[in-house]
């Protein structure tokens, strides 16, 4: 016959610890980053094929035009690649200084997208102006931003463990 339950409360060190000032703090586990490593490096690779399609299509209106540029480009259009370039180049150094998740990937994104826009507004401008060498070089210039992949997470460390074994 099993014994009647006591009302006597356990000792405090049989009691489960509380998160507090003798616990340790409850910590949420971090994702794991390789399929997100993945996603980013397929992001690239379209963003550097699209930018190289660009650049053909400005390729091939060259070649099938008959010649007649104003050798002149709308500022409007040279403060766009401005922009464009500098979104992109601004985007990749803040990557590095990410300590979220979503906030590197924002950036990452924000990186590839300035590129690929600078590659986009080259066709506006062979379409626009038919100012070929300006286009082309827009899309060349978003090509030199797609050059470098995006850097690699790596998994966090756990807390209070060393990651590096000096």
């Amino acid at each position: 016959m099993p014994s009647p339950p006591t009302s006597r409360a356990l000792p405090a060190r049989h009691r489960p610890l509380e998160p507090g000032i003798l616990a340790p703090p409850v910590t949420t586990p971090t994702p794991d980053p390789s399929p997100l490593n993945a996603a980013l490096r397929r992001a690239h690779r379209s963003a550097l094929v699209s930018v190289a399609v660009c650049a053909v299509a400005i390729g091939a209106m060259m070649l099938a035009s008959d010649g007649e540029a104003t050798g002149e480009v709308d500022r409007l259009y040279s403060f766009t690649a401005l922009g464009l370039a500098a979104v992109s180049i601004l985007a990749r150094r803040s990557v590095g200084a990410r300590k979220k998740l979503r906030s590197y990937v924002y950036a990452s994104l924000a990186s590839m997208l300035g590129a690929v826009g600078l590659g986009v507004l080259g066709i506006v401008v062979a379409v626009g102006t038919n100012e070929f060498s300006f286009a082309l070089l827009y899309a060349l210039a978003g090509a030199l931003l797609l050059l470098r992949p995006p850097p690699q997470l790596v998994p966090a460390a756990p807390p209070g463990g060393e990651t590096s074994g000096r």
